[in-house]
């Protein structure tokens, strides 16, 4: 308690730390897309199993997270950070020194673990350290900064999410980034092996073709979707 009270007295050296933290977790994780075809030639490894090495970062994490999350609630969250990042280093540097696609996959399910890791403790951390008026600002610079290492779409969005939940108390705040971490997931999980199948199946620029027609196809639905959620919005002030 006392750490988390110094915290609470420099929100902002904490949201520092969280930040790189996550920053770092991102770059780690995005700096592998780069050096992929030197493995699928190294290993001579199919678009499959290339796909399957960046899903299982993914999957590791999907399955840790709700686990971490209970680990971080009653041994603490600095810790759990702490490991994490303990851990993405083992993993990081085993995935430079694997002889082969059994060791490289290891190292990523690693890696997702340590990401896990990182982002259950560290966003619990920003919780616990920030008021509610103020945490939709502090997930806005986290995110941000994720979002400058990573250039996902999505980010944009999460810190108008996370000050629309933050009316609505902590459960419903908890519940909708469980429901984003997992959607996230999901996709993350899905989409290399999916286009890893495509690409054997039909090449590699027929495959990001099919890519780009889904990615259309979100963007449609997504613009319907804000409309909607507008109306809604509007009806339910008026009543």
């Amino acid at each position: 308690m006392t750490k988390l009270k110094e915290m609470r007295k420099k929100p902002i050296t904490g949201l520092i730390v969280i930040a790189m933290a996550v920053f770092i977790d991102m770059l780690l994780y995005s700096i592998v897309v780069p050096i992929v075809p030197f493995y699928t030639s190294k290993f001579d490894a199919s678009q499959t199993v290339i796909g399957i090495l960046i899903g299982c970062y993914a999957f590791s994490f999907l399955i840790a997270t709700p686990i971490l999350g209970g680990i971080s609630d009653k041994f603490g969250r600095r810790g759990v950070m702490l490991w994490g990042l303990v851990v993405l280093l083992a993993s990081t540097l085993l995935f430079a020194f694997a002889n082969s696609m059994l060791l490289l996959i290891v190292a990523r399910l690693l890696q997702g673990v340590a990401a896990a890791a990182t982002w259950t403790a560290g966003l619990a951390l920003i919780t616990d350290m920030y008021p509610p008026a103020k945490r939709g600002k502090a997930l806005g610079a986290v995110l941000f900064l994720v979002g400058a290492a990573a250039g996902f779409v999505l980010t944009p969005t999460l810190p108008e999410l996370a000050n629309s939940v933050d009316r609505l108390g902590g459960g419903a705040y908890a519940t909708a980034f469980a429901v984003f971490n997992m959607a996230y997931s999901v996709g993350m999980i899905i989409g290399p092996i999916v286009g890893g199948g495509l690409a054997d199946l039909f090449g590699i620029s027929t495959a990001l073709y099919i890519m780009c027609f889904v990615l259309v196809g979100y963007s449609l639905s997504s613009r319907l979707v804000k409309h909607e959620r507008k109306a809604t919005y509007v009806n339910n002030k008026m009543e």
